[in-house]
């Protein structure tokens, strides 16, 4: 899944913009989410929490 980030790439618009996208998912498909070690992914903990992702 692409995830546009209008309002730039820094992790709290990536925690915004991945909440937001991915909240229409199955729990069933948001079991897990595989990310690289990038400064954007800094939230995870809150993203996890708001999501259900296992990240």
């Amino acid at each position: 899944m692409l995830i546009h980030l209008p309002r730039g790439h820094k992790a709290p618009q990536m925690r915004d913009a991945l909440i937001a996208q991915t909240a229409h998912l199955p729990a069933a498909m948001r079991r897990t989410l595989t990310w690289d070690q990038g400064r954007e992914m800094s939230m995870h903990a809150q993203t996890s929490a708001a999501t259900g992702f296992d990240i």
